[in-house]
């Protein structure tokens, strides 16, 4: 590690250890955002894929509601 980045940590890792809660809330919602708009891309593919190639009417139903889940996952 280089020295001046050393001696950043040094001289302010007593200001950030009196907001560590702070930064596991705000870093916890960052991963739950990043894992929604993952989820969201990975599960919208195979649904749309049956609902427009294999005609599957049930999905057509399904996707509204897991949407919803989704985005509400995510705020």
């Amino acid at each position: 590690m280089n020295k001046d980045l050393k001696q950043f940590f040094k001289r302010f890792l007593p200001y950030f250890k009196d907001y560590k809660k702070e930064f596991v809330i705000s870093f916890t919602g960052m991963f739950m955002a990043a894992g929604g708009a993952a989820l969201s891309a990975y599960i919208i593919k195979p649904v749309l894929d049956k609902i427009f190639i294999e005609k599957d009417e049930h999905m057509l139903y399904i996707l509204p509601f897991a949407l919803i889940a989704i985005y509400t996952f995510k705020s």
